[in-house]
């Protein structure tokens, strides 16, 4: 599935315009981590795990650029999208082919890059992105160097 960290940010930044990362599944706060260290106007972490969206957020409980919503995947996309400026570019980090299905019902996806932890080839999919994102199967789009 590969880390957060694997992909390079600032890159993205630059060529999409990304304000806002969203995360699903942000689990031990890795990805929390690696968002926190660019330019986003906020971060959000959504965790299902009681204990785990709590050490999270604690660990972060300073930085004002960061909100933890303890809920499952869809209310917590639900709800980080209630925050954000609809206007402005995303990048999801997503970890399950349902998430996508929720956003595309509630967001104008054309402006927002989505790094999908999951399988390439869920049924419908393509057919959700397909007519206003590149997809890129490679997991390679665009990844840090090793160099």
């Amino acid at each position: 599935m590969g880390a957060l960290s694997d992909f390079d940010l600032a890159a993205l930044i630059a060529a999409h315009g990304g304000r806002y990362l969203v995360e699903t599944g942000a689990g031990k706060g890795d990805g929390v981590e690696e968002a926190l260290r660019h330019d986003f106007l906020q971060v959000y972490a959504i965790e299902s795990a009681h204990k785990l969206a709590l050490d999270v957020a604690l660990r972060h409980s300073e930085n004002h650029k960061l909100t933890v919503i303890h809920a499952r995947s869809e209310k917590g996309l639900r709800e980080a999208l209630e925050e954000m400026e609809p206007g402005l570019p995303a990048i999801f980090w997503l970890k399950d082919p349902q998430e996508l299905r929720v956003l595309a019902s509630l967001r104008d996806l054309s402006r927002d890059v989505f790094l999908i932890g999951f399988e390439n080839g869920e049924a419908g999919l393509g057919e959700v992105l397909a007519k206003t994102h590149k997809i890129d199967a490679s997991l390679a789009y665009p990844l840090k160097s090793s160099a």
